[in-house]
Order: structure tokens, then sequence, then C-alpha cells
């Protein structure tokens, strides 16, 4: 399913100190939904400048994430996050 979101990168303002992971050279692709239906995935600006973290939100339900950067190939390229239940009236 698309949805709308919300990326916010925060710079942390260094570099990487250790190589990045050869077994991902095209980056990784982040399943934060626990297989849980219905669930949304965007892409990320990748890789990300440096060390830093992504905050994305959906714009239709909510939910948010945090996902960290480091500035190297082995950076997050995209997010699949589960949707948030719609909440309940309460009487």
């Amino acid at each position: 399913m698309a949805a709308d979101f919300n990326i916010k990168w925060i710079d942390r303002y260094r570099s990487a100190k250790s190589p990045a992971n050869p077994e991902y050279p095209n980056g990784v692709d982040v399943d934060m939904s626990t297989q849980m239906l219905p669930s949304c995935q965007s892409p990320l600006p990748y890789p990300a400048p440096r060390c830093g973290m992504y905050i994305v939100t959906c714009k239709t339900c909510g939910t948010s994430a945090v996902i960290t950067t480091s500035g190297r190939l082995d950076d997050p390229r995209s997010v699949k996050i589960s949707c948030r239940p719609a909440k309940e009236k309460i009487q």
C-alpha cells in the first residue's frame, strides 16, 4: 500500500568510523511492519550524507519510526511500517 510520508533527516554532524557492510552494496530495505497489515512502504533519500537519523511519519495514520543512518552504501533505502489502527471512540 502506498502512503504519503513526512521524512525528516537529522544530521549528527559526524562520519562513520567503520566501513560499510559489503553484503549490502545497494542499501537495505527496513521492514518495521512485523508483517502486520495494513502496512505502507516508502523510499528514503539514499545514501544519507553522514551519520544521522530519519524520522518517518505517515501523513495518513500518524505512525512514526526513527531509522539511523551512517552515510555509507549500506544505509537504509526504504522503510515499511504497519498502519496504526483507527482509534475507538471513548464513551
